[in-house]
């Protein structure tokens, strides 16, 4: 990323609507907003999409930034990260989940995590049923508490630990079935 002063300046352009300001707003971030915005849409086109969703909300809303509150990329990976959320909410059917009971925490072995390269992680993530991605992302990766992502998504707070607690296990059972698969090809 570039300098805060510089970033300073930049905003301060896009909130004159200075459109040189916003291309360089845009040119700065758009990498980190598709990087933010691939963890929870799956498809690269869709993924996109909720770039420029987010960029327009971003320019949209520039003027709310306050600096003394934080990082602009703090501000603007919440809007790409909401912007997704949302966009997830109206594509699925809402369901109420009677079993979800939370009943532990999952434990992954290190060895194993060290032998996955980011993309075999990055696609294991992937391929979670939505909710699971959803609270895992917020949770892990982003660094969300239970109770911010019940906010966010609009669950309760113990919901959110079950499906991280299911993402985990469902994550686990995939690691182990690669480490399975691996020990099998060595000693053939």
């Amino acid at each position: 990323m570039i300098n805060q002063k510089h970033i300073q300046e930049i905003i301060s352009g896009c909130v004159k609507n200075n459109p040189a300001s916003q291309r360089a707003l845009v040119r700065e971030y758009s990498g980190f907003l598709y990087a933010i915005c691939r963890r929870y849409i799956k498809d690269t086109e869709s993924a996109k999409d909720m770039v420029q969703e987010s960029l327009i909300r971003i320019l949209a809303k520039i003027q709310m930034y306050d600096a003394r509150k934080g990082k602009v990329e703090s501000w603007i990976s919440t809007i790409a990260i909401r912007t997704c959320i949302n966009a997830l909410k109206k594509k699925r059917i809402t369901t109420v989940d009677v079993d979800e009971v939370h009943s532990g925490e999952v434990q992954f072995d290190a060895g194993i995590l060290q032998q996955l390269t980011m993309q075999e992680m990055y696609d294991l993530i992937h391929q979670l049923p939505i909710k699971y991605k959803e609270v895992f992302n917020l949770h892990v990766i982003d660094g969300y508490s239970h109770q911010e992502i019940g906010d966010l998504l609009g669950v309760e707070t113990a919901s959110s630990r079950t499906r991280l607690f299911r993402a985990k296990a469902m994550l686990r059972e995939k690691i182990e079935i690669i480490k399975k698969q691996e020990s099998c090809v060595k000693t053939a």
